[in-house]
Parts: structure tokens; sequence; C-alpha cells
């Protein structure tokens, strides 16, 4: 966001004009008519599809969730939350063996640090499969057209 406020953007737009204005007290299209302005909606329209192209996701927030929900009840890491310094992925509720209560702030803070890395890992795969790879193998691809 601090990216798009420093900006400044000078976006130019060719359309010309559809057609003629006549003065009202002018005759059939004569020497008094001019060209009709190009409307500000058209304006406001190309600078909002700027606005779009610029803040295109680069991660799915739904694998991203998906992901994070995997990681913390399937493989375990939010019971590393627990307030005993031996730290189980593997906590049953049945388990004779005793196990502290889990921390809040610990619980957050796995939580925080899951979901930030996969947020990170998966711009990471982003950035070198699609940027790296995709569009590497398409310039070649091209280049044989």
């Amino acid at each position: 966001m601090w990216g798009q406020s420093r900006i400044d953007i000078f976006l130019i737009d060719w359309e010309r004009p559809q057609g003629r204005v006549i003065p009202l007290g002018g005759g059939g299209g004569g020497a008094g008519a001019h060209e009709t302005p190009v409307s500000i909606w058209r304006t406001y329209f190309v600078a909002n599809e700027w606005n779009e192209i610029q803040t295109v996701r680069q991660i799915s927030p739904v694998f991203q969730y998906m992901a994070s929900v995997f990681f913390l009840s399937v493989v375990g890491f939010g019971n590393v939350a627990t307030m005993d310094p031996r730290n189980d992925f593997d906590v049953k509720p049945n388990d004779l063996v005793y196990h502290a209560p889990m921390s809040n702030i610990l619980r957050f803070a796995c939580i925080g640090i899951v979901y930030l890395s996969v947020g990170q890992s998966t711009a990471l795969f982003c950035l070198l499969i699609r940027r790296l790879i995709y569009y590497v193998f398409l310039r070649i691809f091209l280049r044989f057209l």
C-alpha cells in the first residue's frame, strides 16, 4: 500500500471524441460545431482498471488457511503451545502422562508463525514457479513462433 500511494502515474487515454456538439443558435453542423470531450467517467474507469491490475493477489487465501489448519491440527504444531518443557506434537486427551494446559500467548505465537510461514513459502513458490520457470518457458516458446 505504501508503494502504491508514493508513485505518480500519468495515464494517457487515446480515445477519440465520438461526436460533435452543435451550438444552440447554430445551423446544421456549420462552422460553430466542435468535438465532444471524452467523458471523465472513461478516465475513472481506466484508473480503476489500473488499480485492479496492481492489486491482484499473488497467493490464494483459501489455500493459506487450509494449509495452516493442516499444519496446526493434523501435523500437530498447535500442541507445541503447552506450558511444560516437554513439547509433543502428539497430545492425546486420554493419555496417562500429565500435560500442562495450553498457554494462550504461546498458542497465538504458534498460529502466527505457522500462518506467516505458509504465506511466505507459498509466495516464494509462486515467485519461483510462475515468474522464473513459467515465463522463461513462455518466452522460449514464443521465440519459435
